[in-house]
């Protein structure tokens, strides 16, 4: 039950306890009493209807788990890792992982030293054919040409936006390389080199 539920409860009792103090109380009683069984109603209502929500949206995610797992759904990616391969590298791949930036952590995780940014998310019925067409329109750009398991392109920004509007006009794409981590570590390395060169001038100057 909600918070709303036991405030009315509580006003309730204290309605039904009134005849014990006063008995000339007892219409108040009464009608506490109704109030009370009205709110259990109203909370064992508001309850069922919950727990229907929840088991509808329970067999939902249940449907498309499978949906993913037993056929060509999913979300097709491209991201990027400017600290780690430079500008024009990105890679294109698949998930069937109904958060498909899980997917995403994980490959940023330990492999590469830097976290990846994300230009697009494409979720496709046809995800797998989705990811072929643009791996075929990409063909050229291909970094590792002897194992097409090696899913990174050397395109420009301009070239794999273009792409994938034209591949897919719904889809979203963000042209911001935040590298974040990346950015973050050059900063650390540029004043650690300011610094140690102040310090080299301040004992020249000393000397």
């Amino acid at each position: 039950m909600t918070r709303k539920h036991y405030i009315l409860i509580g006003i309730a009792v204290v309605m039904a306890l009134c005849p014990s103090i006063l008995p000339s109380l007892l219409p108040l009683a009464i009608i506490g009493a109704l109030i009370g069984v009205g709110v259990v109603y109203w909370a064992l209502r508001d309850v069922d209807v919950e727990d229907q929500r929840l088991k509808s949206e329970v067999k939902r995610i249940e449907g498309e788990i499978a949906k993913r797992q037993n056929g060509k759904a999913g979300t097709v990616y491209i991201i990027s890792n400017l600290g780690s391969f430079g500008p024009d590298v990105f890679k294109v791949g698949m998930t069937r992982r109904l958060v498909p930036q899980d997917r995403v952590d994980e490959l940023g995780d330990a492999s590469v030293p830097f976290e990846f940014d994300v230009h697009s998310f494409m979720f496709s019925e046809d995800a797998v054919g989705l990811e072929a067409r643009l791996h075929e329109r990409l063909a050229a750009y291909r970094v590792n040409k002897l194992n097409a398991r090696k899913e990174f392109f050397r395109v420009s920004l301009d070239d794999i936006e273009r792409m994938v509007q034209e591949t897919d006009p719904t889809a979203s794409f963000n042209r911001t390389m935040t590298a974040g981590e990346y950015r973050a570590s050059q900063s650390g390395i540029e004043l650690k080199n300011v610094v140690q060169s102040e310090a080299v001038a301040e004992g020249e100057s000393d000397e």
